[in-house]
């Protein structure tokens, strides 16, 4: 009888790990690579014209940027959400993953995919964060509201004078990295070698960005 008992208890101890695995298998998210589809922004009617982009699929998240058509080297549309395309961009200046308006685009002709997130947390606090899976990537920042950045050149040299250090200083203070704290909570969407691709309440406000995989859980 003792033993019958031992065994059923055994049993029902390898049934809850091998649930309890499974579970956590679930939850894992997807691994996926960077490909997708040659898309092109809207050439505009003069060379000065920009497309803005987002930090998500909607107006909802933060700014990420506005880009000339022009000075884009290459652009790669990863997936569609709704009206929303993430676009794997190769700017002159920098390269980015970002979101645009399928209306910014000339072919948004791109397969539209629902994005179910993990629900994780920050192992460790990671600053800065990036805009793509790896630092060749441009580092999301935040620009703090100053009232240098949109002074006229003789303001600012009535305002500094010959003291060009300070003037420097100031600019180079008014932008900040963003990062994220051990312990936040994050949204996972997939994993991209070494970096995954998560959305999260920071500095800037609702974002997607990029951390290091090993940096959630």
């Amino acid at each position: 009888m003792k033993r019958n008992v031992s065994l059923i208890l055994a049993l029902v101890l390898a049934v809850s790990l091998m649930c309890g695995l499974a579970q956590a298998e679930d939850r894992k998210w997807p691994v996926r690579e960077m490909t997708g589809t040659a898309v092109e922004l809207k050439p505009g009617y003069t060379k000065t014209v920009q497309e803005q982009s987002y930090a998500g699929p909607g107006r909802g998240y933060a700014l990420s940027g506005s880009f000339r058509p022009a000075r884009v080297n290459k652009a790669t549309a990863l997936f569609r959400e709704g009206d929303y395309v993430l676009v794997d961009l190769d700017y002159a200046t920098a390269k980015r993953v970002v979101y645009f308006a399928t209306r910014s685009l000339v072919s948004a002709d791109v397969k539209e995919e629902t994005q179910e997130g993990v629900a994780a947390k920050m192992t460790r606090t990671v600053w800065p964060v990036y805009y793509g899976p790896g630092k060749e990537y441009d580092i999301v920042t935040q620009r703090q509201k100053s009232k240098y950045l949109n002074m006229s050149c003789d303001e600012l040299k009535k305002e500094f004078g010959p003291d060009i250090q300070r003037l420097i200083k100031s600019m180079k203070d008014s932008i900040h990295w963003v990062g994220v704290d051990k312990g936040a909570s994050v949204t996972v969407f997939f994993q991209v070698g070494d970096w995954v691709y998560v959305e999260a309440s920071c500095s800037i406000g609702k974002a997607r960005f990029w951390l290091p995989a090993d940096a959630v859980e």
